[in-house]
């Protein structure tokens, strides 16, 4: 009996761990489609074609092949999250600004997670990419970022059309994995979208160390 048990609750575990890396893989690819191949493809225009779309649309076709394998993630200081963040915002537009606000500490001497930084700057980028989008051609955006030795966050704010938050089906990827689910798969990470028609919308991007 004991023999038997045994071999079932490895079988258990193992199933139950296959589940959820394949969940950790769709998740993964779900937002790789959205942010890098939908927007490769909603950026093509008749004509000559572009170098950097298509180095771009490469690099997504590369990354949806990877296959991941475990690693120790590598921690980066705050100004190197900074300038990620920065080139992040100008390779979708150069009308969008960054500005940082920090505590009284030098940001070299903060360290996050690579795993915060990555998060939250494809979290960033995919509201940017809204922005720019659905807030109409005449709204402006800014990302307002603030560092602290023991959080991140920042604000991705717009006075554009706004919308109905309510009004989002489920399965939109754009909110629902890339900004949301992109939170809230890293320990003490969240995110929180705020809007009304005609008023603007406001993305809150947060994660507070553990």
């Amino acid at each position: 009996m004991l023999d038997e048990t045994r071999e079932a609750t490895y079988r258990a575990a193992a199933n139950a761990a296959a589940t959820s890396a394949r969940d950790v893989e769709q998740a993964r690819i779900d937002a790789i489609v959205h942010d890098r191949v939908i927007a490769s493809l909603l950026a093509v225009e008749p004509g000559r074609p572009d170098a950097r779309l298509a180095a771009q649309a490469r690099s997504a076709l590369e990354e949806l092949a990877r296959v991941p394998t475990p690693s120790e993630p590598v921690a980066g200081s705050a100004r190197d999250a900074i300038r990620r963040m920065r080139s992040a915002a100008a390779d979708i537009s150069e009308r969008f600004d960054v500005e940082v606000v920090m505590d009284e500490t030098d940001d070299g001497l903060i360290v996050y997670p690579a795993e915060v930084v990555d998060s939250v700057v494809e979290a960033m980028s995919e509201a940017l990419r809204n922005a720019l989008r659905h807030a109409g051609p005449d709204a402006d955006c800014a990302a307002i970022v603030h560092i602290a030795p023991d959080s991140l966050s920042m604000a991705v704010v717009d006075n554009g059309t706004g919308f109905d938050p309510g009004s989002v089906a489920p399965g939109r990827l754009g909110i629902v994995v890339s900004i949301r689910g992109r939170l809230a798969r890293i320990p003490g990470g969240r995110a929180h979208v705020s809007s009304r028609p005609g008023r603007g919308t406001t993305v809150s991007i947060t994660w507070e160390r553990p």
